[in-house]
């Protein structure tokens, strides 16, 4: 009898997870918090978006789908970003482990034809980062005895990543997707709540899998229950100057100019994300030529770093 109710239950649990939230199937549940844990706390540069007694959950990060998470930089600050937390929400009786997750940062664009704030260019991308810590958050449990078990999973990055704003505040995003899970094919949830916090802006979102496009968590204004652990240093007019990094001609024909103190790790992307092999030649360590005759018309994305901070920039091949 319990092979078959746990038999239904997934099947239920699964069904509808690419459209509604946890509290959409299940309305009312018993809440049992089990944990306060506080280790992901840091100093004030540290962005908390605290859980609000497991309030709801939203479609998670396997498979095809995705969770983009906002937050701001203020105006004249580097941020250093190296770890992430978040809560995850499993059915208890399969013991569900997130191995993995795939994090991406992005720079934010306002999106007319969707009338909200999205992903933007990428920043940087971390494939298959394993979880360092998974600690028990607490349970909730359906009228029908369905039992759903939270965790608390922190992710480090491999390096730290540098994010920065000049004149003004500049809003990023995470994207997390691509979790491995120890069981494959079953419903799982990123914790999220109602109202804005201090260190963001705009609602949270998910993939509109059907539509193929960012789409807002829920109709209220939700964030995704993270923590993001950095630490912050304050911006001269020297760091803005020595930190730009820029490219001419553009559009380009044949050779692409960088100019760029310490330019390091050069790679030119498509706008899909194909990765393209060119030929760099290191003039000075400021001055890098890249020979893109070999690409074809159309427009590229060029990543570099520049002491340790990834740079995106547009440019056009004629």
């Amino acid at each position: 009898m319990k092979k078959i109710f746990t038999t239904l239950a997934l099947a239920m649990f699964g069904s509808l997870t690419f459209a509604q939230t946890f509290n959409d199937i299940y309305g009312e549940t018993t809440l049992k918090i089990e944990s306060n844990n506080s280790e992901s706390k840091a100093d004030d540069c540290s962005i908390d978006v605290p859980s609000n007694n497991l309030q709801n959950a939203s479609p998670g990060i396997s498979d095809n789908k995705k969770i983009a998470v906002d937050f701001i930089v203020k105006a004249g600050q580097q941020k250093e970003i190296s770890s992430l937390y978040f809560n995850h929400w499993s059915l208890d009786s399969l013991n569900l482990i997130v191995n993995s997750v795939n994090i991406d940062f992005y720079e934010s664009k306002f999106d007319e034809q969707l009338n909200i704030n999205t992903p933007g260019e990428l920043v940087k991308s971390y494939e298959n980062v394993p979880y360092v810590s998974r600690v028990n958050q607490g349970s909730r449990a359906s009228s029908e005895g369905v039992v759903t078990r939270i965790y608390k999973y922190n992710f480090n990055l491999p390096e730290p990543l540098i994010v920065d704003a000049n004149e003004e505040n500049k809003n990023y995003w995470i994207v997390f997707s691509g979790a491995n899970l120890s069981t494959n094919g079953v419903a799982e949830y990123f914790e999220i709540r109602t109202a804005l916090v201090g260190n963001t802006t705009f609602p949270d979102l998910n993939w509109d899998i059907q539509n193929n496009r960012w789409k807002k968590m829920t109709t209220n204004n939700n964030e995704g229950v993270i923590n993001i652990i950095a630490n912050c240093t304050d911006l001269s007019i020297d760091d803005f100057i020595n930190n730009k990094l820029s490219i001419y001609p553009n559009p380009v024909q044949d050779q692409l100019m960088i100019n760029g103190k310490n330019v390091r790790n050069v790679e030119i992307f498509s706008v899909n994300g194909q990765k393209f092999n060119v030929k760099l030649n290191t003039l000075s360590k400021d001055k890098i030529n890249v020979d893109v005759q070999s690409l074809s018309k159309g427009v590229y994305l060029l990543m570099a770093e520049i002491d340790g901070k990834v740079q995106t920039l547009k440019f056009i091949k004629k």
